[in-house]
């Protein structure tokens, strides 16, 4: 079955397998989005862009701060850079805490954009390969209606052609669903982390004064 050349098994899926090939464009187009909106989030990156500017406000020099966070350029670094601006003399903790929440809550929502999209490929993928199949086994059938006496030989040939849509959709599916999982869980340490990193911010401007 899959001995041909790729023209080849392309058309023996028929038009189900331009739409898996159509899905398999996109879920690599998002991967690939997602990698890039991902980067420098890891835990070590944001933890050492948290200590420094703790270390920074310990000594007064808000400037370095907010340099430190021009230079990271993550989602962390705008929610910390969020808390510098909104951080003028005579706020709440209150209310820099609800600033800083709504900014970290947008920088997840921008970091999860378009984990729908492998998420619903991941589901749907293998029915549109199955629905293929089932289309191919049933013009399979035609055939051996017409076939005469040569109709096994059609017939077999027929699902072994329609069985390409089932094996494509898996193909597609897989990584939908693999990729999913993983930007989801780590959407999900990124949020621990900037939340660990908030309320360390926080008190750091509460020992400089800046807090009331």
């Amino acid at each position: 079955m899959f001995g041909g050349s790729f023209t080849e098994i392309l058309s023996s899926g028929g038009y189900t397998m331009f739409l898996l090939i159509g899905c398999s464009i996109l879920i690599l187009a998002v991967i690939f989005d997602r990698l890039r909106a991902f980067a420098g989030t890891g835990e070590k990156a944001s933890l050492k862009l948290t200590s420094g500017v703790i270390a920074a406000i310990g000594t007064g020099d808000f400037s370095e701060a907010g340099a430190a966070c021009e230079k990271a350029k993550t989602p962390l670094s705008v929610v910390i850079k969020t808390g510098l601006e909104k951080s003028e003399p005579g706020i709440s903790r209150d209310e820099l805490e609800e600033a800083l929440g709504l900014e970290a809550q947008r920088q997840i929502m921008h970091l999860e954009r378009m984990l729908g999209i492998l998420g619903t490929i991941g589901s749907i993928a293998p029915f549109i390969g199955l629905f293929g199949t089932v289309l191919g086994i049933i013009n399979a059938f035609k055939a051996l209606s017409t076939a005469g006496a040569s109709g096994p030989a059609v017939v077999s040939a027929g699902i072994a052609e329609a069985l390409v849509c089932t094996a494509a959709g898996l193909f597609v599916a897989v990584p939908a669903v693999i990729f999913f999982n993983y930007f989801s869980n780590k959407s999900r340490r990124v949020a621990a982390v900037m939340e660990e990193s908030i309320s360390g911010f926080i008190l750091a401007l509460k020992k400089s004064g800046k807090l009331r």
